[in-house]
């Protein structure tokens, strides 16, 4: 984002929070846009991440599916106060895939990030189908543990990745791969946008292109 649209969206979504007070302390997230409805009052998220975007365009083309709804858009503020945190109560620190079917999920950095304040990580690659993949997601279906992937993927761990980056940073994922938040490894903050763009594949968006093709007629 240009830096006058980034103090903007900043500076809104600080509006937004003071008047929907959260009271969990470590987690003061809440929703920046549904599919049907922008939830700030400026126009930057439907410029930069709606329908008519460079970015939705871009996941449509390598989704092979567009739509008119909009990206569900989650701004996440996730705070450590202790010395370190490996763990939290969404259990997204621990491996995990969102879905079975390729799809796309995109991350901003709205602070610098790092190992040391939760970088996004992702074992590259691990959205390919093969027969390990297979048999893994099987046994993940069949278990109540958590920690399941963890235990089955102990091997492949040695090449999870942190993605960092600065403010201002876009990751574009397939959500099919295996993933997780880093911890914190000292008190701090991360700031995120999650731009889901998973939708894409589902009943509902499917369903709304059919009634678009319907009424064009």
């Amino acid at each position: 984002l240009n830096e006058k649209d980034l103090l903007k969206i900043e500076k809104e979504i600080s509006i937004k929070q003071s008047e929907n007070p959260i009271l969990e302390k470590n987690d003061k997230s809440l929703p920046v846009m549904t599919l049907t409805k922008n939830l700030i009052s400026s126009d930057i998220l439907k410029n930069y991440f709606g329908p008519e975007s460079q970015l939705f365009k871009f996941i449509s083309i390598s989704n092979g599916i567009s739509s008119s709804l909009n990206p569900e858009i989650e701004y996440r503020e996730i705070i450590n106060t202790d010395l370190k945190k490996n763990s939290f109560s969404d259990n997204q620190q621990l491996l995990h895939f969102d879905v079975t079917y390729n799809s796309y999920k995109a991350i901003f950095y709205l602070n610098e990030v790092n190992k040391k304040n939760g970088a996004f990580r992702i074992i590259p690659k691990s959205h390919k189908f093969d027969l390990k993949r297979f048999i893994n997601e099987y046994l993940y279906g069949l278990s109540d543990k958590n920690d399941k992937l963890e235990m089955l993927y102990k091997k492949d761990l040695k090449n999870l990745k942190s993605l960092e980056g600065k403010k201002n940073t876009l990751i574009i994922m397939n959500s099919k791969s295996l993933h997780s938040r880093g911890i914190f490894e000292s008190p701090g903050l991360r700031k995120t946008l999650f731009i889901d763009f998973r939708f894409l594949n589902s009943i509902l968006n499917i369903f709304s292109l059919y009634k678009l093709k319907k009424s064009d007629k």
